[in-house]
């Protein structure tokens, strides 16, 4: 009895980890045919590049929710996002870095990694010296009220700036 309790348990775990045979795998119920195929997030992250606030507004939906690494940095509405990206003159050479991009006919997901050199000013509070600035981004965007794509949710999170020496 002792020998069949250890293969009595290891049935009973088996069984109840296996899934319902009726139950397709997640990639068969997701066909890479069925996702979106929009644009958006490539779009959104030339717009940033190039500093070009108009079509950075027109991208945005009116309720984008930004988030940045602390909780402080939360920014809500098209409006108050789109003059947090106005240009300041203290940035060049912005790049992203994809990683993934995923989702279906009716919201996207982008997530990578960006680089941005800080530029050296005297006039900065903070970092004068300037630096490199890096960190990671996820994006989510889906369909407006009239169907077109809007990005929706952009969390950005920096790692401590490498100061310039």
């Amino acid at each position: 009895m002792k020998k069949s309790l250890p293969l009595l348990a290891l049935t009973a775990l088996l069984g109840a980890c296996s899934g319902n045979v009726s139950t397709p795998p997640a990639e068969a119920t997701a066909p890479a045919t069925t996702m979106a195929s929009t644009t958006i997030g490539e779009q959104f992250m030339e717009a940033l590049v190039k500093e070009d606030t108009t079509k950075i507004r027109s991208l945005l939906a009116d309720n984008v929710v930004v988030l940045g690494t602390s909780l402080k940095q939360r920014m809500t509405g098209r409006d108050t996002v789109t003059s947090a990206f106005k240009p300041t003159g203290r940035t060049a050479d912005f790049k992203f870095t994809p990683l993934a991009k995923g989702g279906d006919a009716n919201m996207v997901y982008y997530s990578g990694f960006y680089t941005q050199k800080v530029l050296p000013s005297a006039k900065a509070t903070k970092y004068k010296q300037g630096g490199i600035d890096t960190g990671s981004y996820l994006m989510i965007a889906s369909k407006d009220s009239k169907n077109d794509w809007k990005v929706s949710y952009l969390h950005i999170a920096s790692a401590p700036l490498e100061v310039n020496k």
